[in-house]
């Protein structure tokens, strides 16, 4: 787990690392309850997909969707990497 490059200077880690862990567990959850299988793994990525929709769109609510969006695309790529070393 990292931190972005061009993430605010008060971004908070250990509050990123929390987040993280609390996330991480309810998925490990799910997964224990259901078939490890791409069906499993895509009810993940829905529901993923379902609370960054809702995170940018109160960034919309903001006018900084764009913002939101590029750091999100820059946060996912870096833990790409970061998974991939």
């Amino acid at each position: 787990m990292s931190m972005v490059g061009s993430a605010p200077a008060s971004l908070d880690a250990a509050a990123v690392e929390r987040l993280t862990i609390a996330l991480l567990k309810d998925v490990k959850n799910h997964y224990a309850r259901r078939p490890t299988s791409r069906a499993t793994a895509q009810e993940v990525l829905n529901a993923a997909a379902i609370v960054v929709a809702t995170i940018i769109a109160a960034a919309r609510e903001c006018d900084d969707e764009d913002g939101a969006r590029e750091f999100f695309e820059l946060a996912l790529e870096q833990q790409l990497r970061a998974e991939a070393a």
